[in-house]
């Protein structure tokens, strides 16, 4: 919900600098055996040239008088005008219950410029490898247990990649995305004829537009639809409205399953934080506190002060 690079490749390298995130999120909280989750992502462009790139991320006032004019310049009057490359790189811990997950992984992004130089069309693949654990102390099998239980075995390691494209201006962003693209089989049985879980393809459909009310105010309306077979489809709506591209604050709606509000700051050149609330609409809501995420941004190797980082629009 903070961070668009977890789920789509291609943004790895979109800024001017190196992104840095890290992130806690508690979810249905109040519930035993709840998710939760903690994630530390990085990513920065290559070759990239700041003075003549999108102004996506905006340099802040008072730097130099060629940097505030281009500030101020009409975002229609910019063009990409070379090629650059993204890396980026992640750690993702999940728990639920007695189930671990410990992902780590690498991406690499390309990104052109298209459409007169308007544009850049970004293709990036993520691949990386993944622990799944089961703690079998955790779970409660009454007074006789079944002797099976000692012969689950305690973790496997799998990889997983994940592919993903996005076109971008400086007003826009479309992008698709699948993740668990090898669909893996898990079985933690220990046995051969042990019950397996295969992992289906996740799909993932974004866009959004900037409204510009003026040079203070602007207005983000965004969309995020999700797949997962056998799942019915999941539809997220999006509202994030900012002042001077440094405070921003939404309200997100996903269809017949919860609402959520978010909002974050950017504190200085330096450090950014967002924080999100989410409320079940469903009957969940009548046994959970809500779901709580904080993240923590680290700006590094911002050559031009920028204060205001793209994921506020994601």
């Amino acid at each position: 919900m903070l961070n668009g690079y977890l789920v789509n490749p291609a943004l790895a390298g979109i800024e001017n600098y190196t992104d840095l995130k890290m992130s806690y999120r508690n979810q249905w909280s109040g519930l035993a055996g709840a998710p939760s989750s903690f994630y530390l992502s990085v990513h920065g462009p290559l070759r990239k040239d700041d003075r003549s790139s999108s102004i996506i991320s905006l340099p802040a006032r008072g730097k130099s008088n060629i940097i505030n004019k281009l500030r101020y310049k009409e975002e229609n009057d910019f063009k990409f005008l070379k090629p650059h490359q993204g890396l980026g790189g992640m750690i993702i811990s999940d728990k639920m219950g007695p189930n671990k997950r410990l992902s780590a992984a690498v991406s690499y992004a390309y990104h052109l410029p298209v459409m007169n130089r308007r544009m850049k069309l970004s293709t990036g693949i993520t691949a990386g490898l993944t622990r799944y654990s089961l703690n079998i102390t955790e779970l409660d099998f009454g007074p006789q247990a079944d002797p099976v239980i000692s012969q689950y075995e305690n973790a496997r390691l799998l990889p997983e990649i994940s592919l993903g494209t996005t076109l971008y201006g400086s007003h826009f962003f479309v992008g698709a995305s699948v993740a668990q693209l090898f669909q893996n089989a898990l079985d933690l049985s220990g046995m051969n004829e042990g019950v397996q879980q295969r992992f289906s393809n996740h799909y993932f459909l974004s866009g959004g537009y900037e409204i510009r009310l003026g040079r203070e105010l602007a207005l983000m309306p965004s969309v995020l639809v999700k797949y997962v077979q056998p799942s019915p489809v999941s539809v997220d709506f999006n509202l994030k409205a900012s002042y001077l591209r440094r405070l921003w604050g939404g309200v997100s709606y996903r269809h017949q399953n919860a609402v959520a509000a978010l909002a974050g700051f950017n504190l200085n050149a330096v450090l950014n934080v967002g924080y999100a609330y989410e409320m079940a609409t469903s009957n969940l809501n009548n046994y959970t506190h809500g779901s709580h995420e904080l993240m923590i941004g680290f700006v590094m190797g911002n050559t031009y002060r920028i204060k205001s980082p793209m994921y506020y629009r994601w």
